[in-house]
This record gives structure tokens, C-alpha cells and sequence, in this order.
């Protein structure tokens, strides 16, 4: 995306004075030395390997308004997509963007569940979009996020593991019966995009967690936030701005992942719009409140796993200069 940004004329880039302040006079240090949990380091750090073991389907579901929430050790996320085939490929296109309606999910994990009646697994839905599978025994089995699959070939980041085969067969048949039902074929009378596949991810023992180090988290990721449930930490949507955020918390966690769908879909006009955003939503009264709090002490995780740390000490350094090349 830096090299997209450099194309463009300086005065169509956003003016971030804030951010180019804190990254200029913070100090450099290790995400590993403040941030214990595994999986919030690396979601955190933009990492995009793979820990299988993590159960963030059980995280997930365990802030779904679920009616009547069954019971189950095992889970997955099964969440509804669109896959689109390009050659020898088969691109992972579209989630959210699909717009379900909550009827249509409902009919499609029917259909799906009348289909597969005597395999030991039934399908769930959270809400249009977040879709579960229940598993009445324990598989080996290995999966990828979801979040990072959104625009690679679906081939190379299939589950493995012991018994992959069974749930890639699985994957077939639900493709071939999404791709023939009524639903679909209303959706694309009406120039919608189908709904032609599930993607299969999230599977893990759920464990017992130490409570995390945040009081409070914001966040509009449901599978941090289920984490959050378990670790202690009281949960609240991403607000507006910094303004929202509860004062003399103790220590908190925002987590703002816009800029990442952005990022993918390589929309340079949207991402810079969303750098603009954050600098005055949230990094302008952020500089603020850590200049009128000496205590205060703030911490920037950057998604390609550099991180920052500011003080009001940190804040007098007038001879480090801001350095704008450090975003373009």
C-alpha cells in the first residue's frame, strides 16, 4: 500500500501529524515483552501464521445471541461465502459483503443439516454471517482464519490434518447443494452474489485462560472479544473515537482493524481515508489526554509487528524530528 500511497499527489495524502509525532519520539520496543497471550500478539502483529490449536470458534460463539445454545465441546466457525473459480484457482472473494438476511441463513444451514443428518455434526447459526458447526467427537484436524484467506486461492489453505479428507469431502457436497438451491438462484436472479460455499476454521479444545491484562476491551472482532469474555475483560464495541473511552480504566485494549479489509482489497483511496479518520478521531485526542495525564503511558501495535511506546517524557524529545516517510 506504501508504494500505491507514493503514486499519488502530496496534497491527496492525509496530514497525520499526531501519528507521525508518536512515531517519531516513542520508544521501539518488543510486542513479545508486553504482550503475553500468543494469540492477541499475533492478531496484534499482523501475523498470519497459524497456532490450530486456539479455539476460536468456542471464543467466537461464546458472545453469539444463540437460541437455545446447545452444548458441545468441539466447535467451528463455518461461516457462509462466496467462492469464485479463476482458472486453476478459486479465489475466496466475499463474506460479509454478502448480505445475508437472517432468514436465508437460517433456511441454507436447514437444508444443509436435512443433507447431512448422519454425519456427527450439526451446523449452527450465530447471525447471518457467523455460522457454527457442533461436533459430537473430537477430529484432527487443523484450520486457517478466515480473516486471512479473503483473496487467496482456497486450494492452498484447505483444513489438514488426520482427517481433512473427510471435511474437504464435506466441503464439496455443500458446495454442490448450495450451488443448486432455491435461495442462490433467487440471489442471482436479483443480481446478488450467491452463497456458495462454507468456510471451515476456528477449531481447538477450549482450555482454562488466565485473566488478561486489559480491563477493558474495544473491539468489533468477535473472536477477541469471546477471548476477552473468558480472560475478564469487560467488552465493548470499537466507539467513534478516543473520546468514548472510558477514563481511569486501568489498562486498556483498542482494537482497530479497519485498515486491514482495506489492505486487501487494495482500496488506496479507502485506506487513506481511514488514516485520516484515525488521526483525528482517535490519535489527536489520544496525544491529548497523554499530555494532561502524566501516568499515562500509550502503546501503538503496528500490523506489520513493530510497536511504540509513548510518555509524556517520551513527548519532549523536540530534537527526534517527525519523519512523514515513516507511513509513505
Amino acid at each position: 500500500m506504501r508504494q500505491l500511497s507514493r503514486q499519488l499527489p502530496k496534497q491527496e495524502l492525509p496530514q497525520l501529524k499526531n501519528l507521525n509525532l508518536l512515531l517519531s519520539r516513542a520508544d521501539r520496543i518488543s510486542v513479545t515483552d508486553i504482550i503475553k497471550n500468543e494469540y492477541i500478539r499475533e492478531q496484534l502483529a499482523g501475523s498470519v501464521s497459524q497456532h490450530n490449536s486456539w479455539p476460536m470458534a468456542q471464543w467466537r460463539r461464546a458472545i453469539e445471541d444463540i437460541e437455545n445454545k446447545p452444548e458441545g465441546k468441539h466447535w467451528l466457525c463455518a461461516d457462509p461465502v462466496y467462492i469464485h473459480p479463476d482458472r486453476s484457482q478459486a479465489l475466496l472473494y466475499a463474506h460479509e459483503e454478502l448480505e445475508i438476511q437472517f432468514a436465508e441463513a437460517k433456511a441454507l444451514a436447514d437444508l444443509i443439516n436435512q443433507h447431512f443428518k448422519d454425519e456427527p455434526w450439526q451446523l449452527h447459526v450465530g447471525s447471518s454471517h457467523r455460522w457454527y458447526i457442533r461436533l459430537d467427537k473430537a477430529f484432527d484436524l487443523t484450520t486457517k482464519p478466515l480473516r486471512h484467506i479473503k483473496g487467496l486461492n482456497v486450494f492452498e489453505h484447505l483444513p489438514a490434518g488426520n482427517d481433512s479428507r473427510y471435511w474437504q469431502q464435506c466441503m464439496n457436497e455443500v458446495q454442490m447443494l448450495l450451488h443448486s438451491c432455491e435461495i442462490n438462484q433467487q440471489r442471482e436472479e436479483q443480481g446478488i452474489i450467491p452463497i456458495n460455499s462454507l468456510w471451515l476454521w476456528g477449531y481447538g479444545s477450549l482450555e482454562e485462560y488466565e485473566n488478561l491484562p486489559w480491563n477493558h476491551i474495544y473491539s468489533d472482532d468477535a473472536v477477541l472479544n469471546g477471548l476477552g469474555l473468558f480472560g475478564g475483560s469487560v467488552i465493548d464495541r470499537l466507539p467513534a473515537s478516543a473520546d468514548n473511552v472510558v477514563k481511569d480504566a486501568g489498562e486498556v485494549l483498542v482494537y482497530y482493524d479497519k485498515l486491514h479489509a482495506l489492505l486487501q482489497q487494495q482500496d488506496i483511496c479507502g485506506w487513506l481515508s481511514e488514516l485520516q479518520l484515525l488521526e483525528n478521531d482517535w490519535f489527536n485526542p489520544l496525544i491529548k489526554r497523554l499530555k494532561n495525564n502524566p501516568g499515562m503511558q500509550l502503546t501503538l501495535l503496528m500490523d506489520n509487528g513493530e510497536a511504540y511506546q509513548l510518555t509524556v517524557k517520551n513527548l519532549k524529545r523536540w530534537w527526534h524530528r517527525s519523519n512523514k516517510n515513516n507511513l509513505f
